[in-house]
């Protein structure tokens, strides 16, 4: 699955499994991020046929989480 306008990707080798304890970050908690969101977590649940609950915040993710961060320094170049 692509996220509209993905700009940047970091990668490695193996496989991914979406944990049961996993969730979507968002950050910053603004309405066009939250949405971006809440269309993933539905996106991720026609893939894997379970719905990852939406977090807002900077901090507090955790191993398995799916961060979605706005970068100001990306939005320039």
């Amino acid at each position: 699955m692509t996220i509209p306008a993905l700009r940047q990707w970091y990668h490695g080798e193996g496989t991914w499994h979406l944990g049961e304890r996993a969730r979507i970050l968002v950050w910053p908690a603004r309405p066009a991020m939250v949405r971006l969101g809440k269309q993933l977590a539905t996106d991720v649940r026609a893939e894997v046929g379970r719905r990852p609950p939406v977090v807002e915040g900077r901090g507090g993710y955790r191993g398995g989480d799916i961060v979605i961060r706005h970068s100001r320094a990306l939005a320039r170049s």
